[in-house]
């Protein structure tokens, strides 16, 4: 499945949003300094998002990255609730979505 698939039955409002998405968040980025794993959780995050919002099951799989990602990131940085949250209730939940 290529990109082009996946957003074949957007429409150019939802396509501007997730290029706008896109271009902010590695605006961000690169203004803050942040690293490549910060930065491609961001971007997948927002994927995922809009293509749960789109019904995609491409979004299942997206989900479960950023939610790893995520996990990874806020361990890092000793958000240890958050990774809790993620990867105790979030990661189960994309798990049992993708197998189901």
């Amino acid at each position: 499945m290529n990109f082009k698939n996946v957003l074949k039955d957007w429409s150019k409002i939802e396509k501007a949003l997730l290029f706008s998405s896109i271009i902010v968040i590695l605006s961000v980025e690169i203004i803050f300094k942040s690293d490549i794993l910060t930065t491609s959780c961001s971007l997948i995050g927002i994927l995922a998002a809009l293509l749960l919002a789109k019904g995609k099951n491409l979004g299942q799989l997206s989900g479960l990255i950023t939610t790893i990602l995520y996990s990874i990131v806020s361990y890092n940085n000793k958000f240890y609730g958050e990774v809790i949250i993620y990867f105790f209730l979030m990661l189960p939940m994309y798990v049992i979505s993708i197998i189901s």
